[in-house]
């Protein structure tokens, strides 16, 4: 839900900015965007499905099953030519959620963590690669 907000604003700003309408919500970075949220999500509840499964280790037999799948997918996606750069970042972040979930005690420190570090990886993102800022606006 609060990704669908972050894009609708997204998407006021640049059309805000004098963007059209169209290219605003169809553009490069929120295709991109979108693709990031869903693969995210996908790993995350796929993470989560396949610890159901599992007895005992289930955590750590859920990781690896997971990973097995990220790279039967990354390398499929090689060899079509394809450049996913969401799916790594869904991967990781799904991960990185589902980690958080059972190691912290506290939702609110949890909650917290996840906002610093995505704000973190959004900024070195931001900094890493200066010539896709021409994308976030239109």
């Amino acid at each position: 839900m609060l990704a669908t907000a972050i894009l609708a604003m997204q998407a006021g700003m640049a059309v805000g900015f004098g963007a059209l309408v169209l290219k605003a919500i169809a553009s490069r970075h929120t295709v991109i965007e979108g693709l990031g949220i869903l693969f995210t999500v996908a790993f995350y509840a796929g993470f989560i499905s396949i610890e159901k499964l599992f007895d005992r280790y289930c955590f750590q037999k859920a990781l690896a099953v997971i990973t097995l799948v990220f790279a039967i997918t990354a390398a499929g996606c090689a060899a079509a030519g394809v450049h996913a750069s969401f799916l790594v970042f869904g991967f990781v972040s799904g991960v990185f959620l589902r980690i958080l979930h059972v190691l912290m005690k506290s939702r609110l420190v949890g909650a917290g963590i996840a906002i610093a570090c995505f704000a973190a990886v959004g900024f070195v993102s931001f900094q890493a690669h200066p010539s896709t800022r021409q994308y976030a606006l239109c």
